[in-house]
């Protein structure tokens, strides 16, 4: 359930991250005071235990790989409840309470506008010379429109990437993928949802006649899903935008990192 006056989700799973690396592993290490507390406090013990080593596949698992992104505005408590709908119900309960909470999300009959805010107050041009597309894009979804939402989102999702990164030319699906994967160290535990995400449903690869994946940006930009039309495929893909959004300085690190070290690949993906 959205919460008001909470740290967004990704900032928040950095900070369990720099917790654990600055605090926590130093006061095991260094110090006999540090030892006896955790020794007395099993169940801090075993909270920390799972955010070391279960939580990231756990997340992985319960939001990348059913084919969707933290939003900004969930909690650390809501994030809390979907694991345990994965942990007592597997994958399918998971989805059920994501679903759910979007549901919640865009029942606010105020944040659209907010993220239509946020979109066009961001600094970088990627999003100000595009604002009228995805404001037009939000306008179809308020209209129940879904079928005019995700195509037009999934290509400017695209050009938002391309333009973070300074990108000319074709942006083959492997940049195009490793510029959404390449996240810094703080946000690892994030990682494994992104890659899930990506791998699994943005940027899977598709052959007309197959089986059509879902939310493939390749199976609907080519005409062979005509399934998408739906209201959660439509908030599927304003959230990837609203990622992009708070994403942007890694996508830029990304490129500058790719620059400097490119992996040689072979792609004809569109």
């Amino acid at each position: 359930m959205p919460e008001a006056n909470h740290q967004p989700l990704p900032h928040a799973l950095a900070e369990i991250r720099r917790f654990v690396d600055q605090i926590i592993r130093p006061l095991v290490e260094l110090t006999h005071q540090g030892v006896d507390y955790l020794r007395h406090n099993p169940e801090f013990i075993e909270s920390l235990r799972y955010w070391m080593t279960d939580a990231p596949a756990d997340l992985k698992r319960a939001f990348g790989d059913a084919g969707y992104l933290i939003p900004e505005e969930m909690s650390m408590g809501d994030v809390a409840v979907v694991l345990r709908a994965y942990q007592d119900g597997g994958a399918q309960a998971a989805k059920d309470t994501i679903r759910r909470f979007y549901d919640e999300l865009f029942r606010d009959p105020e944040y659209l506008g907010r993220l239509e805010e946020r979109w066009e107050g961001h600094e970088h041009s990627a999003f100000s010379r595009r604002i009228h597309i995805l404001r037009q894009a939000l306008a179809a979804h308020r209209a129940g429109l879904w079928g005019a939402v995700v195509p037009t989102l999934l290509s400017q999702a695209e050009g938002i990437v391309a333009d973070l990164a300074e990108h000319t030319g074709q942006l083959r699906t492997k940049r195009y993928k490793r510029l959404l994967l390449e996240l810094p160290e703080d946000h690892q535990i994030l990682a494994g949802i992104v890659r899930g995400f990506v791998d699994g449903h943005l940027l899977v690869g598709f052959n007309h006649g197959d089986p059509v994946p879902e939310f493939s940006r390749h199976a609907i930009l080519h005409g062979a899903d005509t399934a998408f039309a739906t209201e959660h495929h439509s908030q599927r893909a304003i959230l990837l935008i609203d990622y992009l959004c708070w994403l942007d300085p890694d996508i830029v690190a990304a490129a500058q990192l790719t620059r400097t070290h490119p992996r040689p690949s072979v792609d004809s993906g569109v």
